[in-house]
């Protein structure tokens, strides 16, 4: 029956099928700000969802996520996914037939609504689109500071409530970075190095490409005249550059940057 649907002890979002692909499902997390807005909420119940699907705007680049019963916040884990929506066969399809590098959709419980249950709706459903659209490189920061953490509790297991306990303090990008590595057994002129270094990494995407030269000198750029003027980094530095360029000449490519 059209009424039960949807499970009244759920809650339900509608997002992009490529938005639930390439960052839900590989991040296994969902943003509330890449949520549709159903009549100016992201989060439904069952009889909302019954009305979006009836109202006709359920469309097959759209899918709708039941999750576990919840109030509006900013993210929700994809631990709470109980079963993904689509509007047609086709849709689901689609979507099963991709592979997924870092995720096993056969896990998923996907469903299609039925034709007999869609735009019926004599009710006015109000969609609106999220207003800014996420790619994977608005997660690069969250990516590497994650990567940090995970190294840290590998080598020191014993850290982690103490790891909490500081995370829960230091709430801004740079402070956890220093924590992250002012708790390692480095140099002055090692920290200022691997910070900096790191600080490009958590700025720029791979999926771009990067060119190594540039990556270089601007390292260098961001380092202090004291470090600059370190024997050891000097040697290092011009290391680096001839290594650099004789890839570049093993390769046949000319240097982007000279």
């Amino acid at each position: 029956m059209i009424t039960t649907l949807f499970n009244s002890e759920s809650s339900y979002v509608v997002v992009t099928r490529k938005y639930l692909s390439r960052l839900v499902l590989p991040y296994e997390v969902l943003l509330d700000s890449q949520c549709y807005l159903i009549n100016d909420v992201t989060i439904i119940n069952a009889n909302g969802a019954l009305s979006f699907v009836q109202s006709g705007h359920f469309t097959d680049d759209l899918v709708l996520l039941e999750i576990v019963k919840a109030t509006q916040k900013k993210a929700y884990s994809l631990s709470g996914l109980k079963k993904i929506w689509f509007a047609t066969n086709d849709a689901r399809d689609i979507f099963l037939d991709r592979s997924y590098a870092n995720f096993d959709v056969g896990k998923l419980n996907c469903d299609v609504v039925a034709l007999d249950q869609k735009d019926i709706c004599s009710e006015v459903i109000i969609i609106a689109k999220p207003t800014k659209v996420s790619n994977k490189s608005d997660f690069v920061t969250e990516d590497g500071i994650l990567a940090l953490v995970y190294e840290k509790l590998i080598t020191e297991p014993y850290s982690i409530v103490s790891l909490k306990n500081d995370f829960l303090r230091e709430n801004k990008v740079n402070n956890v970075m220093d924590y992250l590595f002012g708790s390692q057994s480095l140099s002055v002129l090692e920290f200022e190095v691997q910070r900096a270094f790191s600080q490009q990494c958590l700025d720029n995407s791979l999926d771009y490409g990067w060119d190594a030269y540039n990556v270089l000198n601007s390292l260098n750029e961001q380092l202090s005249k004291s470090v600059k003027n370190d024997h050891q980094f000097e040697v290092w530095f011009q290391k680096v550059q001839a290594l650099i360029r004789f890839i570049a000449a093993f390769r046949g490519k000319p240097l982007l940057s000279s």
